[in-house]
């Protein structure tokens, strides 16, 4: 999910089973005849998630059963179901229905102009384009509780489904240590698949958020990467290279006193496994 940042002015700091019988006298000699109902024919719910809305539509109303459709943004192409109500195997009446959720896409929007709206105003707006926010305070000579500037700033286009190179340069932006790591996924090869900090949490500065970077269905991750944090950025750019990495350079002021072009981190980290000729994003100081 895109993550928005605001800052805004302040102060720092059942079903029911019944059963009825007959009371009446039963004369001897007398045959009962019971009329039972027979139980109302179901249908078991197929598994649903990854195949196209279309598809999947066809199949439920083949076996007599109803489907509500919700669309929502998503990394995944666009019509293909991501999750449904009710799991693939339970056995549901016919005539019941059961909701899909369906992939939009990838939603491309541009960031709206924020400064001098109210807080809550700007998170309504952002949440309305699917947008989470991270809110923090600052001083400011602006009315209390209003924005006075945004990450991505205004008319920067948005587009859900991060990059990986984009999602750890927002993460940088905002204090916070991006941690790389690949998963397979049906997610698009080079994709944010997951986090280990969900948006709109409010966290300490310099905290390691991980990004899960998808390999795709079917990618391997199973090239060492060398450990060059502390070399000096040449160096380091150097030895990745020889080993088949792509290399992408990032300046930050360090922290202490350090000789500039020094790298001080890499990510995917050294001594970690990353697609052969995967960019490795190095961190040199400024």
């Amino acid at each position: 999910m895109t993550v928005v940042v605001l800052a805004v002015a302040g102060l720092l700091g059942w079903s029911v089973s019944r059963s009825s019988g007959s009371s009446r006298p039963v004369t001897a000699g007398t045959a009962l005849a019971h009329k039972t109902t027979p139980a109302r024919t179901r249908r078991r719910v197929p598994s649903l998630v990854g195949q196209p809305y279309a598809r999947a539509a066809r199949r439920m109303r083949a076996l007599g059963l109803h489907v509500v459709e919700l669309e929502q943004f998503s990394s995944k192409p666009a019509g293909v179901v991501l999750s449904q109500d009710t799991p693939g195997g339970v056995r549901l009446p016919v005539g019941a229905t059961v909701t899909l959720r369906v992939s939009q896409g990838a939603a491309r929007s541009s960031m709206p102009e924020l400064v001098g709206v109210r807080a809550a105003d700007a998170a309504a707006k952002l949440r309305a384009l699917q947008l989470a926010v991270l809110e923090f305070t600052v001083v400011s000579d602006a009315p209390v509780g209003t924005v006075v500037s945004s990450f991505p700033p205004r008319g920067a286009a948005l587009q859900y489904g991060a990059r990986e190179e984009g999602a750890q340069d927002r993460l940088r932006a905002l204090g916070l240590t991006p941690d790389v790591y690949y998963v397979r996924s049906s997610s698009g090869a080079g994709l944010v698949a997951r986090q280990s900090v969900a948006g709109g949490l409010h966290v300490r500065l310099g905290t390691l958020v991980g990004l899960g970077i998808s390999l795709g269905p079917a990618g391997a991750a199973d090239t060492p990467v060398p450990y060059v944090v502390g070399r000096p950025g040449a160096a380091g750019v150097q030895l990745l290279r020889s080993t088949g990495f792509r290399v992408r350079i990032v300046s930050q002021l360090p922290a202490g006193r350090t000789a500039a072009r020094t790298v001080l981190d890499e990510q995917p980290m050294g001594g970690t496994q990353a697609p052969a000729h995967a960019v490795v994003t190095i961190v040199t100081a400024a």
